[in-house]
């Protein structure tokens, strides 16, 4: 035992001796207000094992972020023209040194049972800088530069849970940091970073009036990872609260119609439209599962009832269009020409020709662009009616 006490003692020793010695360089620069090279001094060390486990070494970084972030404070005080970059990233630093000092401190607690020396001290120094940090995410946010906005927002974020365990008083509030959550998830979906996405996404429900948006860019970026189970999920979610958002209903119907299951579409655009009736989106959504069920015309009657809300919306012209075409074509014409059942077959498919003719037009006259949709219903229609100078006009566009 007595043999033990003494290697300690001389271990202690000279992690004291050698701590003094590497890290001279750091308090003359400090003493020198050189937060640049103290800050170079620190970062070297943090491949050093002894050091890195000393939180004093971030204490030292701390301090360097200061001077840096001191001198352009002392700047914009004199109305000179301030880094705005340095002065941000400075105030970044300082959060993230006291970050990294507080997690070597708990480590040391747990292996070595020391007691937590520095984490009201550096709390309450970062409720100091506090409303830089906000200002700063805030600023990267609005200039739509979100890769940074989201580094800024994770701070704050870490910040809090990691108060928030240690059953410490915070820096932010509830509100801020609710705000910080969202605003971390949508900017680390618009900087492309998918997997950052939903790190913070408890936190950002939190806040009720992003919460449709919320499940919006989950679900998309569920989609890009190729998680098709989560993409489901955050769809079915984003519905059952939020009904009569479109994307969610028009995602799922895109989703179901890959794989060709259209009765699942018309089923879930009928209970929708229990609820909300009059929603466009989802008859239409109705009327294309209908049309690929070859229901044409339950697909018509749905497509009417788009046009008796919004009398503009050109597909549904078409939809009516293509319905009656497909009828014309679902008529069997009876082997003998001369026979009553052949005269009453022809008039039936001719009648679904004329029908057809006005609203395939129409939506030509619109949509004069899309012509591989309505050319060659047009030229059937043209065809079958016998209108030989506009059979041949569609025939040569087809032909071009």
């Amino acid at each position: 035992m007595r043999i033990l006490t003494l290697l300690l003692s001389v271990v202690l020793s000279f992690g004291g001796v050698y701590a003094q010695k590497v890290y001279r360089p750091i308090k003359n620069s400090l003493k020198a207000k050189n937060g640049k090279d103290a800050l170079a001094s620190v970062q070297k060390l943090l491949t050093d094992s002894v050091c890195a486990s000393d939180p004093k070494l971030y204490l030292f970084g701390i301090e360097a972020y200061q001077l840096m972030n001191d001198v352009e404070n002392e700047k914009l005080y004199l109305k000179k023209n301030v880094d705005t970059t340095a002065f941000f990233s400075s105030t970044l630093g300082i959060f993230e040194y006291a970050l990294k000092c507080d997690s070597v401190e708990c480590r040391l607690q747990q292996l070595e049972g020391e007691k937590i020396r520095y984490r009201k001290q550096n709390t309450d120094l970062l409720r100091s800088y506090s409303n830089n940090l906000k200002v700063a995410a805030n600023y990267y946010y609005k200039k739509k530069n979100f890769a940074e906005a989201a580094r800024y927002y994770d701070i704050i974020l870490k910040t809090n849970s990691r108060l928030k365990n240690a059953k410490a008083k915070g820096v932010f509030t509830e509100e801020e940091v609710n705000l910080s959550a969202f605003r971390h998830l949508y900017s680390s979906y618009q900087a492309g970073n998918d997997k950052d996405v939903s790190r913070y996404k408890d936190m950002a429900l939190q806040d009720s009036t992003q919460r449709c948006l919320i499940y919006e860019v989950l679900a998309q970026s569920a989609a890009h990872q190729k998680d098709t189970v989560k993409y489901m999920e955050y769809l079915y979610t984003g519905i059952s609260k939020y009904p009569r958002h479109a994307f969610f209903f028009t995602n799922i119907a895109d989703y179901y119609a890959h794989y060709g299951d259209y009765k699942r579409i018309s089923a879930l655009a009928d209970t929708l439209l229990l609820a909300d009736s009059t929603n466009v989106v989802f008859w239409e959504g109705k009327c294309v599962a209908l049309i690929n069920l070859k229901k044409h015309h339950e697909a018509i009657a749905a497509a009417e009832k788009c046009l008796q809300q919004d009398s503009t919306l050109l597909s549904s012209y078409f939809y009516i269009g293509a319905s009656y075409c497909n009828l014309a074509g679902e008529v069997v014409l009876p082997t003998n020409i001369n026979s009553a059942t052949y005269r009453e077959a022809y008039n039936r498919r001719k009648d679904y020709y004329k029908k057809a003719q006005p609203y395939l037009e129409y939506f030509r006259q619109h949509a004069e662009e899309q012509k591989k949709f309505w050319a060659p219903l047009l030229y059937k229609v043209y065809l079958n009616l016998n209108l030989g100078a506009k059979f041949e006009e569609i025939d040569r566009l087809l032909k071009e």
